[in-house]
């Protein structure tokens, strides 16, 4: 079923992006709202992945948030420091490392192999074996959210923003997206959530 998507003070800029020409900015407490559907509890396998460019310091800086704090939601942090993996009410896996400019961030859920996992720029910084649950009934919160405490909220640019609800997309190092993606899919016809079908995104 299609997500009801709602935005709460986003705004688009031409000033910096990694494709396309623009990408998404917020600067404190400006996010987009998507209300609960089942397709938004994820369980316990799942990936979130995007293109970002902080500007807030360290590594807990709220930019996604499925329940937050809650046993059985989930929390994406990602700063200038670094970036977090809050799950099953405040258990981090987090990494330090200095992230400026554009990087590509993926935080993975798996419960047939390493529990969590987050890769940069494709290469595995930080994994544990703490299963996640997500599944809450909540409104995802993706930007600069709300919900927190406005000393913890993400500040920066990010586009690309992509959930993939029972599938762990990554299991190694890999290569993110190039520029020779296909301008017009990614763009025009991405979801926010993709459903694997048999092996198979599927678009809802």
């Amino acid at each position: 079923a299609a997500q009801s998507i709602t935005n709460n003070g986003l705004s688009s800029t031409t000033s910096t992006s990694k494709f396309y020409g623009r990408s998404v900015t917020c600067t404190n407490g400006q996010d987009m709202r998507v209300s609960y559907d089942s397709s938004m509890a994820l369980g316990s396998t799942f990936t979130v992945e995007a293109w970002v460019n902080p500007a807030g310091p360290g590594n807990q800086k709220t930019f996604l948030t499925y329940g937050i704090n809650a046993t059985n939601g989930y929390v994406i942090m990602i700063g200038t420091g670094g970036a977090t993996f809050r799950s099953n009410g405040t258990s981090d896996l987090g990494f330090a490392a200095s992230i400026t400019g554009w990087n590509h961030l993926a935080f993975v859920a798996n419960s047939a192999g390493t529990k969590r996992a987050i890769y940069l720029n494709g290469i595995l910084v930080a994994s544990d074996s703490t299963t996640p649950a997500a599944t809450g009934s909540y409104t995802t919160y993706i930007g600069s959210s709300s919900v927190n405490n406005s000393s913890f909220r993400f500040t920066g640019q990010f586009q690309d923003v992509r959930i993939y609800k029972g599938l762990a997309k990554y299991t190694s190092n890999f290569t993110p997206p190039s520029a020779t993606q296909d301008v017009t899919i990614a763009a025009g016809n991405d979801s926010l959530v993709d459903v694997p079908t048999n092996g198979t995104e599927t678009d809802t």
